[in-house]
């Protein structure tokens, strides 16, 4: 009997992207979830993050392709900052989730408390997945930074998309079937390659 696989997504808030890669992480999620899908089929199933940028893209790829994705939102109302039209959609797409996991159960009371309950969400999601698909700019530092370093420590597999500013990726870590079918622990070495990275 087969297993459900588990794809997780992790990149840059929408404000750290330009107006290029917006139009071209969708597309590149779709292309990869089309080949994982090909492998796993209905027992593939994604993970969100929900922050605004690569998480939400992600969330709405698998739900236009029939994909059952879960949603893993940090604390309560991390959206109550947001634009409202970036409130709604956020709701609207909440709804669909096949599952939501509200990592913390409390919301909270500073920026110190607010990173460390994105951390945990992240922590959560990589625990949780097979395969992380991560859009990556070069920045060391952030949450999606944070996020690969976490599935590097614990031997997760990985994808890394480093991207340039006009929406071209480099793919670091090749899409074979080898990693689509999880069956070694893929070390991402965040010294080495993605160190000489600028």
């Amino acid at each position: 009997m087969s297993k459900p696989f588990i794809m997780a997504f992790t990149g840059h808030r929408i404000q750290s992207l330009t107006h290029k890669q917006r139009e071209a992480i969708p597309v590149k999620i779709r292309e990869v979830l089309g080949k994982v899908k090909k492998v796993h089929g209905k027992y593939l199933g994604v993970i969100s993050g929900m922050a605004l940028g690569v998480d939400m893209y992600a969330a709405r790829a698998a739900q236009t392709m029939g994909i059952r994705w879960a949603a893993y939102v940090p604390f309560p109302g991390q959206e109550s900052r947001w634009y409202e039209a970036d409130k709604r959609d956020y709701r609207k797409l909440l709804k669909c989730a096949a599952k939501v996991v509200m990592v913390s159960k409390s919301r909270p009371k500073n920026k110190r408390e607010a990173v460390g309950m994105l951390m945990e969400r992240n922590r959560a999601m990589v625990e949780d997945c097979h395969l992380l698909g991560a859009f990556w700019n070069g920045t060391r530092k952030g949450g999606a930074f944070e996020t690969m370093k976490i599935a590097s420590d614990i031997g997760r597999i990985g994808m890394i998309y480093r991207m340039d500013d006009d929406g071209n990726f480099k793919v670091m870590y090749s899409e074979d079937q080898r990693e689509f079918e999880a069956n070694q622990p893929f070390h991402m070495p965040m010294e080495g390659s993605l160190e000489n990275e600028h």
